[in-house]
């Protein structure tokens, strides 16, 4: 799979990290925490937040609170 999308990380410079936390976000709704993502994705919890912290940065996600 990752072979898959070699080709799209060089072009938009996202990590794979990157591309498996948009793509879980996109497909996925409405589980969209840290450990949501952790549980189906058997990534680690800082790895992910490393991923969706440098997605912010990038400007591919936002943040929200929830109350």
């Amino acid at each position: 799979m990752k072979k898959m999308f070699c080709k799209l990380t060089e072009e938009l410079q996202l990590t794979q990290n990157e591309i498996d936390v948009l793509l879980f976000l996109h497909n996925a709704a409405p589980l969209n925490t840290a450990s949501d993502i952790a549980r189906y994705r058997a990534m680690s919890k800082s790895m992910i937040l490393k991923s969706v912290d440098a997605l912010y940065r990038k400007g591919y996600l936002s943040y929200e609170t929830d109350y």
